[in-house]
């Protein structure tokens, strides 16, 4: 039995199943074999011991197992915390927050806490510009509902031909712009064409006057200056071309709001 104790504890120590088929004991026998003439309480008793044996076995390995993984997940939640410790992580923590649209002073104060203890150039410049995005968001998002909406062209003045009308060129014009930010053109009542834009600006200034505002036209590649005066239906829109004191300047006048 002592023998067969060996046996089975050389295939337990043993990881590779193949050289453990091909173990024998010192006679030449195969470890597992019980010699004839034996008892069948022998017999009974050691194929008994050998299942002991084999389950001690099998919860060895299993601890063994077990505490390397307990090992592993240390490691990576040391990995963890060493990340979040870096300006990358804060600050996607942070932005995470943005899409809650949560107060946009709680964001400003996160962010500037951020700005003390940030170690490169890169994130405390980004944060920088996050911080000037939050602090002119109220008043873009003002002036972005005040344009939104039909407008019907009133005149054309500027440039080559000094004033148009509708009635000088006989024919009518709108746009639409909608909230997704998106404008569409309309010629005689016929929709001639669809743009994308954006508005940016330099400081919440030209929002809250309503003048001086960028607006860029994504499929025509350009930019001109949009400016919004009077309230209500009594609203007047004009782009304006940037840096051209003689190029012509439109005018639109209020139909429907979003």
């Amino acid at each position: 039995m002592i023998e067969s104790y060996k046996n089975v504890q050389r295939h337990c120590e043993d990881d590779s199943p193949k050289q453990s088929r091909n173990i024998a004991n010192s006679k030449g026998q195969h470890p597992y074999i019980i010699q004839r003439g034996a008892s069948p309480y022998a017999i009974l008793g050691t194929i008994l011991f050998i299942l002991i044996v084999l389950s001690s076995c099998t919860n060895s390995r299993q601890e063994k197992r077990i505490f390397e993984l307990e090992e592993e997940n240390k490691l990576a939640l040391q990995l963890i915390d060493s990340l979040k410790q870096t300006d990358a992580f804060k600050f996607n923590e942070i932005l995470l927050k943005e899409s809650g649209n949560p107060d946009d002073t709680m964001l400003i104060k996160e962010y500037e806490t951020f700005l003390d203890n940030a170690q490169t150039d890169f994130w405390i410049n980004l944060v920088k510009n996050r911080i000037f995005i939050l602090k002119i968001r109220p008043a873009k998002q003002a002036f972005e509902k005040k344009i939104f909406g039909t407008w019907e062209w009133v005149e054309t003045h500027g440039g080559w031909e000094t004033w148009q009308t509708p009635e000088t060129k006989n024919e009518t014009r709108k746009i639409t712009i909608n909230e997704d930010y998106t404008i569409l053109y309309f010629k005689n009542g016929v929709k001639i064409k669809q743009d994308s834009f954006y508005l940016t600006s330099t400081n919440q200034y030209p929002y809250l006057v309503g003048f001086g505002v960028s607006i860029h036209f994504v499929n025509q590649r350009i930019t001109k200056e949009v400016g919004i005066v009077g309230a209500g239906h009594n609203d007047r829109l004009t782009f304006y071309e940037i840096g051209c004191m003689d190029c012509p300047s439109e005018r639109f006048k209020r139909v429907t709001t979003k």
